[in-house]
């Protein structure tokens, strides 16, 4: 037959102990995923197109598709 079993002081604090931990490891792991998510984006984000490039691009376009030199 199983016992009752009294909850002390020191085992409450163990249990709060780990409840910190782990929140500390969540919040952890949360941060790391952020982190990998910036980087990711920062690589994949396109470069803008500068103004030469579209003023090129459209006098092309004006021009049937010919370069202009």
């Amino acid at each position: 037959m199983p016992t009752n079993r009294n909850i002390t002081a020191l085992d409450l604090q163990a249990l709060e102990r780990d409840g910190i931990m782990v929140t500390y490891v969540c919040l952890a792991i949360l941060f790391l995923f952020v982190i990998v998510k910036v980087i990711t984006f920062q690589v994949r984000r396109r470069k803008p197109v500068s103004r030469e490039d579209t003023d090129r691009t459209l006098y092309n376009i004006l021009n049937g598709g010919r370069d202009g030199a």
